[in-house]
């Protein structure tokens, strides 16, 4: 798994920063975001191997943040973080996937770190879901 790359966008910063951690005892070189205007940027310099999303966001929320993995032509995973129901967490699950990007997966808030410690294990060795 060496060299993976992991973004986690949340508003919430220690959410963001517990995805991090989790991702770097998995093996991923992880980067934070709080503000999730400033993706575009960081996308120029690399394409993360995966990225976590939180939902509801001031200023760009992650919908608008969906697109602009797709206009990227992100090709790693993406990984929906939410306080959102599961119904609203498969919807945005699946309109990401008509929208071609590859979903491993969604957690509710607060994210349970053995079940995402598992799904970066396994999409960082090829097998997600």
């Amino acid at each position: 798994m060496a060299g993976k790359y992991l973004i986690a966008i949340d508003d919430d910063e220690d959410s963001a920063e517990l995805i991090a951690r989790v991702a770097a005892r998995c093996g991923y070189a992880a980067q934070v975001m709080t503000d999730s205007r400033a993706l575009e940027g960081v996308l120029v310099d690399r394409l993360p191997d995966v990225v976590s999303l939180d939902l509801s966001m001031p200023e760009v929320d992650g919908l608008e943040v969906l697109d602009v993995l797709r206009r990227a032509e992100f090709a790693g995973h993406v990984i929906i973080v939410s306080g959102h129901p599961t119904c609203m967490r498969r919807h945005v699950s699946d309109v990401a996937k008509r929208r071609g990007l590859n979903v491993a997966g969604h957690f509710y808030k607060p994210i349970n770190t053995a079940d995402l410690a598992r799904l970066l294990k396994d999409v960082g060795t090829g097998r997600p879901n």
